[in-house]
């Protein structure tokens, strides 16, 4: 008889409190809108006061079309336009104008209307309010903040005060429970409605990423699990696709520097040979050496951009034995000596195979002449160790060997996508590549998961 009516309590207010923290966050964001407002509307002007003055139409018809207080404070606090009373009030004591003259945009929710005037409107004094609060700036400086007021009905005295005139009557907790869920399904296709409205700011205001961020977030916060679920989802892919596309302009501009040097140094070695009919066979053939050599350098640029592509694009997960790998590379490269027991790994053979292989070559092209290959197995890692004895990496480039196109070896010929590759394999196999390196010692070390043993 107690139970379900207490449950029912429980759940208003649950869901009253999801009721203000979606008002909040529905404020701030009509707070940073009109901020947007009032920024284009004062343009260079925010010292001029008849400026500021001109905006109360502007903030009257805002009012009466979103149904929300608005004032404009200026820097030191002081509401200077309004939509209705309270024009010339101090506002410093509230906390969130002192947040937004620091630069911040804060929303608070309280019991009655401070900053009103001398009187408060009927009933405002039992009645919770919620404030909202942004900055307005003149390029970087801050000269004044927007604050919007909006009057809430607490869902949970509501239903509440519904539940003790009952008498704890039958048919009123049926009543009651109808109600409750009726505002639990408005409380969902709300929060649906916010969702799809971030959805909208992110396609269409792209521009406006880190706002169109924060309000995603904010509806990651609200308290209804499927609602929280999706925005999370779609925060995560918005995420990932910024990466990507972040990755892809990086790549494009390291393609575009390393492509234009040999490029243009060919073009200028047509051009001679097209224009100096009476060079002399030995310089033609210096120029032409030249210019296979920049072709040469291409197509290994082209053919490392492949393999890096082609670890982009997926990477199988097989059960590989690092063994095997070892045993299949080192077969074809004499000179590199071997030891240790290496683990298996789920992954792919040749990606595997290809990544040793561009770290024995990186040894035997860099460092001395012994080099030697160390598997290993530790707790629930395997992988390789990679060691020469030459002169070492200086500190500044252990940093970026690693990084696409860094070579210390274009005389070598040397494209500076091979340790680029190897780390690309490492990590699409959920592992990592790492370098130590002193004078006369340096070492790579490939460290892979091992594959779970089967049941």
């Amino acid at each position: 008889m107690f139970a379900l009516p207490a449950a029912l309590l429980l759940l208003t207010g649950a869901l009253a409190r999801d009721q203000f923290k979606q008002r909040e966050n529905e404020l701030r964001r009509e707070a940073m809108l009109t901020a947007e407002i009032v920024e284009a509307r004062l343009g260079d002007r925010a010292a001029d006061p008849a400026a500021w003055a001109a905006l109360q139409p502007r903030l009257e018809r805002l009012a009466s079309d979103t149904g929300l207080g608005v004032r404009l404070v200026d820097p030191s606090g002081t509401v200077i336009v309004s939509n209705g009373p309270g024009a010339g009030n101090d506002l410093t004591a509230r906390d969130e104008i002192t947040a937004a003259l620091l630069g911040n945009t804060t929303a608070i929710t309280r019991r009655g209307l401070p900053g009103a005037g001398p009187t408060l409107p009927t009933g405002a004094e039992h009645r919770a309010w919620t404030f909202a609060a942004s900055p307005v700036r003149e390029d970087a400086r801050i000269v004044g903040a927007v604050m919007v007021v909006h009057a809430n009905r607490r869902g949970v005295e509501v239903l509440g005060s519904l539940v003790d005139e009952a008498g704890w009557q039958a048919s009123m907790v049926a009543s009651l429970a109808l109600g409750a869920a009726s505002f639990a399904s408005w409380r969902v296709s709300r929060s649906l409605r916010a969702l799809a409205r971030v959805t909208r700011e992110v396609t269409e205001r792209g521009e406006r990423g880190d706002q169109a961020r924060w309000l995603l977030d904010a509806t990651v916060g609200t308290r209804i699990a499927e609602v929280r679920q999706v925005a999370r989802s779609f925060r995560d892919t918005l995420r990932r696709l910024e990466e990507r596309l972040a990755y892809n302009q990086e790549f494009a501009a390291n393609v575009s520097h390393e492509f234009r040097t040999p490029l243009t140094t060919l073009r200028g070695t047509v051009d001679v040979l097209r224009d100096d009919d009476d060079m002399p066979p030995e310089q033609r053939s210096i120029f032409l050496e030249n210019a296979r050599t920049d072709l040469d350098r291409l197509l290994r640029a082209v053919q490392g951009l492949y393999d890096l592509a082609r670890v982009d694009a997926a990477t199988a997960q097989e059960p590989v034995s690092l063994g095997d790998v070892c045993r299949e590379v080192l077969g074809r490269t004499p000179g590199v000596s071997f030891e240790g027991e290496a683990g298996d790994v789920l992954g792919d053979a040749a990606q595997l195979e290809l990544a040793l292989r561009n770290l024995v070559e990186n040894a035997q092209l860099h460092g001395g002449p012994n080099v030697r290959v160390r598997a290993w197995v530790e707790g629930a890692r395997t992988g390789l160790d990679v060691e020469d004895d030459g002169p070492g990496i200086s500190p500044a480039n252990v940093e970026r060997v690693f990084d696409r196109f860094f070579t210390t070896g274009r005389d070598r010929q040397g494209t500076g996508l091979g340790l680029a590759l190897v780390r690309a394999i490492a990590r699409a196999h959920g592992g990592e590549v790492t370098v130590r390196s002193e004078a006369g010692r340096t070492v790579f070390r490939l460290d892979l998961g091992l594959a779970p043993r089967p049941a």
